[in-house]
């Protein structure tokens, strides 16, 4: 009976180690700390030879955040997204762009996977990217959590090297401004 009882502890520490390193991994790529994920990937792939895996480190980031999410509604998976567009300002603001463009990029690939999950059907309501990118930075820029001159940062960077985005913010805020005059006179 003894062995049983090791062995079952044994594996019950081998999933907590293994998660912990999924975990770690996903901590890591979401900071923009692709070599510290890396690192641990490799260490996971090496302890733990599974399917899941066999796949490379964005990959499996993207399916990490994914199994996470696939339980969300539209709306959780909505914030989830604004979530990482906002951290990602912040990152930007910061001038960390590599840890910037990790979380923008993986708030890309949930927008898409839901996207290509549900489709434009009229019975959800996963906004446009630009829409939430749009939500993102008005929640950044005034959330009190950053400091002001974080703030004013942020602004400055996109005016100077993101004039692109900065045009799809502005055609954004008068296309929803829009729609709110619409709503308001059929009311």
């Amino acid at each position: 009976m003894k062995y049983g009882q090791d062995r079952g502890r044994n594996e019950s520490f081998s999933n907590g180690h293994r998660n912990m390193l999924k975990n770690a991994v996903l901590v890591f790529y979401q900071a923009g700390l692709r070599g510290e994920a890396q690192k641990i990937y490799s260490n996971l792939r090496t302890r733990y030879p599974l399917d899941e895996f066999k796949v490379s480190l964005d990959q499996f980031a993207r399916n990490r955040i994914i199994e996470e999410l696939d339980g969300f509604g539209i709306h959780d998976a909505s914030e989830q997204i604004v979530s990482l567009l906002i951290n990602a300002y912040g990152l930007y603001a910061m001038r960390d762009d590599n840890a910037a463009a990790a979380n923008e990029q993986l708030a890309q690939q949930l927008w898409d996977h839901y996207f290509t999950l549900f489709g434009d059907s009229e019975r959800i309501d996963l906004p446009p990217m630009r829409v939430l990118r749009y939500f993102a930075l008005g929640q950044f820029l005034n959330s009190e959590a950053y400091p002001v001159s974080l703030r004013q940062a942020l602004l400055t960077r996109i005016e100077l090297e993101k004039p692109e985005l900065l045009k799809e913010l502005k055609q954004t805020e008068a296309e929803l401004q829009q729609q709110i005059e619409r709503l308001q006179k059929t009311q």
